[in-house]
């Protein structure tokens, strides 16, 4: 890192990070040089971005362990007020900074103003401290204040003058502590067999601890029992939390245990309440502590997620709470803000739990770049929906990135739309006719597609090849449904696989679970011929088409959806592919199905909006001569007006257009967002793109970008799973268990090989400290 350029008014270098050194407090001028230098820092190490913001949380935390070690009784304001004095330092040099040139006595009074404060000492005192100093008569305290007093009136000094009589008088106090520690240890040791006496004095029955006396002849302890290790740890206290353990439950645990190991449990003082006490403390320390992290964690090009969830109130019977998760991801992490409550689900309710998560927690929102969602009204509302009052809240244009799997759902419930009908009630009654008469189909006799077009046979023998690939070895860690999703489609189509492939009963049928609508209707497919006492045959026949349609026009759309640089190609290529089959397909059911599924992706086009489609140029489905032709055209445009907000792109129809005709002014927004202006890289050609570090790095956070709301999903069920009253009824409680809790599954998830999450090769690389 290179730190040597004097800093404008300063006149000297950047500090290097680390402590302070010396026996005087730091004065404004270092801290502030301080804070530079962990700012140059961050930035050399980060390519050019860095947080003010973590800067200043980083020399606060200097400055407090200066006056931690200088005198830990000294109270300090808290970590926020620290970090806002210095952030105002750093504000109004950059105000000065922006003026340098002017040479008015206005300018020249406040450079004279701001250089004559860096010589004084940076107050980090708490008020409160302040005022209890004022009225203390402890000798200790008059000190102190004195030479604080001493300090704010522009007095020198150092604490080693202050206080060295004391420090020596403290230093004797802690020497005698340790000898009488060690003596009372070895006195513990040479008479673990005493019996008990309670005869003499009258201490209280709840007192585990005995002072014996100085000579071994002389010791007649009040009681025997020898100081017990702690039953409770902190590392099961988390794992009791994990496994949504209640206290009486963690109780019975550690008596049992007790128990086992032949322990008289009268000697070990533990109950229900030790027990709440015990995991109170550990979730408050973990909570806070990955609370505080927060802010430092989010320094680079990060996208903000949320989404919501009713659920039913523990405290009022019959009465519902709502909840929002909020999350921030960046690169392949997942950070949990919280999921607090909502007084209620419009908009504005929503925005303000967001904003007020986002301030307090004291995250840079210049490194929010793009916002994930939900389709629906109350989130993508172009005049007061949620992205757009977060948009102002920001005070800039981000990248507005619908979830792709969300619009996935819609399309195929467009589809479903059309053989189903309108859902009456949570499950289809055709899946609950499946469920029922399940055990009496031969699953060997199953039936495949009979699809006689050459058009779709194409389109079939590509989904197999494409499934085949896909279910292989090397993918074989994917969650259950999606493998059961791709098996079931393969056999449907006439794949195969080497071990064969395994037809499972009917799950879950609920219309929230659209995976399974797709699963169930593929399934009624197959066993179509054994259905014909349950279902009508047009019925089954209107089932075959749309089992047809999910598997050649959707199953594979969907497991390449996730991927943020593929998204505009594999929007333009089903839009194409829709197209073509509303000319070639003949079935009047299954041209329905296609025409409805157009007309509802046609409605969701956001990846290929001037602001989105740039995403195309990092990926590997484009070949060089489109991404090519996306330059040319994206310079035409640059220096351009860029629109107010995001437009959606119209057409009669797709079939003859290209990338590059969605490219617009406004996609110079999503270089701006991602690297402040033109990347170096578009100067070289797109063959040389990948022998230019620009480009790599770039790429790098670009295609790690999530377009997919399924974190906050997740972090909704985590929510489901601990909205209970067995761990706590407090509201901290619970937030600090979410974050916890969260967090442990983060560290699991990236230690974890398989699916089998509880191996002892696991286990041994879980680390429980927070």
């Amino acid at each position: 890192m290179d730190l040597r350029k004097k800093i404008y008014l300063v006149d000297d270098y950047a500090a290097e990070p680390g402590p302070f050194m010396g026996s005087k407090p730091p004065t404004m001028g270092r801290v502030f040089l301080k804070f530079r230098g962990h700012h140059q820092k961050a930035s050399a190490e980060s390519g050019g971005t860095s947080s003010i913001r973590n800067a200043a949380r980083l020399a606060a935390l200097d400055v407090r362990k200066w006056w931690h070690e200088a005198d830990s009784e000294i109270e300090l304001k808290d970590d926020t007020a620290l970090i806002r004095q210095i952030e105002k330092m750093q504000s109004d040099w950059t105000a000065l900074f922006k003026q340098r040139q002017k040479t008015t006595q206005q300018q020249i009074t406040k450079r004279q103003t701001f250089k004559e404060s860096l010589q004084e000492v940076f107050w980090a005192i708490s008020p409160g401290y302040e005022k209890l100093l004022e009225t203390s008569t402890d000798e200790r305290k008059i000190e102190n204040r004195e030479w604080l007093l001493g300090l704010k009136s522009g007095g020198t000094g150092s604490i080693g003058q202050m206080d060295a009589k004391f420090r020596e008088k403290m230093k004797r106090k802690q020497e005698r502590a340790v000898l009488t520690e060690k003596r009372e240890a070895d006195m513990a040791a040479c008479v673990p067999d005493l019996e008990v006496s309670n005869s003499e004095g009258s201490q209280d029955e709840d007192d585990d601890i005995y002072r014996p006396s100085t000579s071994v002849d002389s010791v007649t302890p009040k009681r025997t029992k020898i100081i017990q290790q702690p039953i409770l740890s902190p590392e099961v206290c988390v794992v009791a939390d994990e496994l949504r353990l209640s206290n009486r439950g963690v109780t019975k645990i550690v008596n049992a245990v007790l128990k086992g190991q032949g322990e008289n449990i009268d000697d070990h003082k533990f109950s229900v309440m030790t027990a709440k006490r015990k995991r109170d403390s550990v979730r408050t320390s973990a909570g806070k502590s990955l609370i505080d992290k927060i802010a430092g964690r989010i320094h680079s090009p990060s996208t903000l997620h949320w989404d919501g969830k009713i659920l039913k109130s523990l405290k009022h019977t019959g009465k519902s709470e709502e909840r929002v998760a909020v999350l921030v991801h960046q690169y392949e992490d997942d950070i949990l803000l919280g999921i607090p409550k909502l007084d209620s689900g419009d908009a504005n309710s929503v925005t303000k739990v967001i904003t007020e998560k986002i301030s307090d927690l004291g995250i840079d929102t210049s490194c929010i770049i793009g916002l994930v969602f939900d389709t629906t009204s109350v989130n993508s509302g172009i005049h007061k929906g949620i992205v757009k009052q977060l948009s102002d809240f920001l005070g800039r244009q981000v990248l507005e990135l619908a979830c792709r799997h969300h619009i996935s759902e819609l399309i195929c419930g467009a589809a479903c739309k059309i053989t189903y009908g309108d859902s009456q009630s949570p499950t289809e009654s055709c899946f609950k006719e499946l469920v029922s008469v399940w055990n009496r189909l031969d699953l060997e006799k199953y039936k495949l597609s009979n699809i006689t077009s050459s058009y779709l046979k194409g389109l079939k023998e590509d989904t197999i090849q494409f499934l085949t690939k896909f279910l292989s070895e090397e993918t074989c860690t994917i969650r259950d449904d999606y493998k059961e999703l791709a098996m079931i489609t393969l056999l449907f189509l006439g794949g195969s696989l080497p071990n064969g492939i395994t037809i499972y009963a009917p799950g879950a049928n609920h219309h929230a679970r659209w995976m399974a609508s797709v699963i169930y209707t593929i399934k009624l497919a197959l066993f179509r011929e054994q259905l014909s006492e349950s279902f009508e045959n047009d019925d089954l026949n209107m089932m075959e088409n749309l089992a047809i349609f999910l598997s050649l026009f959707y199953v594979k759309y969907w497991f390449c959806t996730t991927s943020s640089a593929d998204g505009p190609q594999l929007d333009l290529d089903l839009l194409k592919s829709l197209e073509t089959a509303k000319r070639k397909i003949l079935n009047a059911d299954m041209k329905s199905m296609v025409n409805s599924a157009y007309d509802k992706l046609t409605n969701h086009l956001w990846y290929l909006s001037e602001r989105l489609v740039p995403f195309a140029l990092f990926s590997d489905r484009v070949p060089d001569k489109e991404k090519t032709n996306m330059i040319k055209q994206l310079r035409k445009y640059k220096g351009k007006p860029l629109p107010d907000s995001l437009e959606m792109p119209s057409a009669a129809s797709f079939g003859q257009t290209t990338l590059k005709d969605f490219i617009g002014p406004d996609s110079w927004t999503f270089f701006n967002l991602y690297c402040g202006g033109e990347p170096e890289f578009l100067a070289h050609p797109v063959k040389n793109w990948s022998k230019t570090e620009s480009f790599l790095g770039l790429k790098k956070v670009v295609v790690t970008t999530s377009v997919t709301n399924d974190s906050a999903e997740r972090a909704l069920g985590m929510m489901t799973d601990y909205h209970v009253n067995t761990i706590t009824n407090s509201e901290e409680q619970k937030q600090y268990l979410l974050h916890m809790v969260a967090e442990l599954r983060a560290r699991v998830t990236k230690v974890k090989t398989g699916k089998e999450r509880c191996t002892k090769k696991i286990l041994k690389q879980i680390d429980y400290k927070f």
